[in-house]
Formats: structure tokens, C-alpha cells, sequence
């Protein structure tokens, strides 16, 4: 078996992860998806109970993609030099996010296990941890574009701080939404922008390890 660099695998991840995530995320909800409220948690259950086993199946796979991105992160973390320390400090938040998800979505799929009556609240803590969760990775992640950002010149630091802002606006909607259950949609929508924005971004990271490598 061959052996290949951190540099290399680091950018593949980078590049494969977030892609393969965003992608499923968009086919399986925003477009085979119903229209369901998120804040209806008894209808969003009954939307997971309606899902094929090979939707299901498929929805094992966009945290894998995530935890692919955490590591390609790890790698990048190595190549920065200008605010490493506060890369690094983003990078601790963003792994909390990835927990995060991964408690979520498995709850999600424990909701066919459960039965009509266990919906509601299992749906209530995946939300909760998953809104929680992604609003400390976007802190997290807002932390680490600003410090490519420092590392970058050119249409590379613009991007870098396009997605530090759009982290900011996740991050506060997160906020009204923790606080104000009825503004689940509007937050998950936001989330699910930011979503293709990060790929886009990571994808650009992965590039530039893969050349490295």
C-alpha cells in the first residue's frame, strides 16, 4: 500500500467533506423534503418516519463528510502561521460542532425506534444539541477565516472574511432561535446558506493544501 501526505489527504478531505455534505444536505431536505415547520417537532417526525431506508442510509453519511472537513481543518492548522493560537482556539469550537452533529443526526435516527410517541422529544433534543452545536462551530469557524484571512491576500482573504461574516449572521439567528422556538425555520434556512458558502470555501483551502502537497 502507498503512503500519502497529510498535505494531500488533508486537501482531499477539505475538498470531498464539506462537498458531499452540502450536497446531500440540499437533495435529501431542501429538495426532497417537505415544507414542514422545524419548530413542529411531532410533523418533522413524522417526516422522518415517511423516509425510505435508502434516504436514511444516505443520511448516515453528511456528518462523515464533516468529520472529513475537521480533519482537513487539523491539516491547515499546521500551515498557518499569522493568529495560529486563535485558528487553533476556532478549531476546538468547530470539533464541538462535529460532536454536536453527530449527536443530532443519530437521534434523528432513532426516531423509527420510538415509535409515534417518542417524535416529539426526540426531535426537541436533536434540534437543541444541533442548534447549540452549530452555533459554537460557527463562532469557531468565524475565528479561523479571520485568521486565513491574515494568512491570505487577494480574492482568498475576501472570501476568508465573506464566510467570517456570514458566520457572524449564523451565529445570531442561532442565538433568536434558541431563545424563540418559532424561529427554527428561518435559522435553518440561514444555516443551510452558509452551508454552501463554507463549501465553497473549503474547497479553495483544499486547492491550495493540495498544491502544497
Amino acid at each position: 500500500m502507498g503512503t500519502i501526505s497529510a498535505a494531500r489527504l488533508g486537501g482531499i478531505s477539505l475538498i470531498v467533506g464539506p462537498l458531499v455534505a452540502t450536497v446531500l444536505y440540499v437533495i435529501l431536505f431542501m429538495i426532497l423534503g417537505s415544507n414542514t415547520d422545524p419548530a413542529d417537532f411531532e410533523a418533522v417526525g413524522a417526516d422522518v418516519m415517511a423516509r425510505s431506508n435508502a434516504e436514511r442510509a444516505f443520511l448516515l453519511i453528511p456528518p462523515i463528510g464533516i468529520i472529513l472537513a475537521l480533519y482537513g481543518m487539523s491539516v491547515l492548522h499546521g500551515a498557518i502561521s499569522k493568529n495560529e493560537a486563535l485558528f487553533g482556539l476556532g478549531l476546538v469550537m468547530f470539533r464541538i460542532a462535529v460532536v454536536a452533529t453527530i449527536i443530532g443526526w443519530g437521534l434523528v435516527q432513532a426516531i423509527p425506534w420510538l415509535g409515534g410517541a417518542g417524535w416529539p422529544p426526540t426531535v426537541a433534543m436533536s434540534q437543541g444539541i444541533t442548534t447549540y452545536g452549530w452555533m459554537i462551530g460557527s463562532v469557531g469557524l468565524m475565528l479561523m477565516s479571520c485568521a486565513v484571512a491574515c494568512n491570505r491576500e487577494g480574492i482568498d482573504q475576501i472570501l476568508a472574511y465573506v464566510v467570517s461574516i456570514v458566520m457572524l449572521v449564523v451565529v445570531i439567528f442561532s442565538i433568536i432561535a434558541i431563545l424563540d422556538g418559532d424561529q427554527l425555520e428561518i435559522s435553518e434556512l440561514i444555516s443551510g446558506i452558509s452551508y454552501i458558502v463554507i463549501t465553497v470555501w473549503s474547497i479553495t483551502l483544499g486547492l491550495g493544501l493540495l498544491k502544497k502537497a
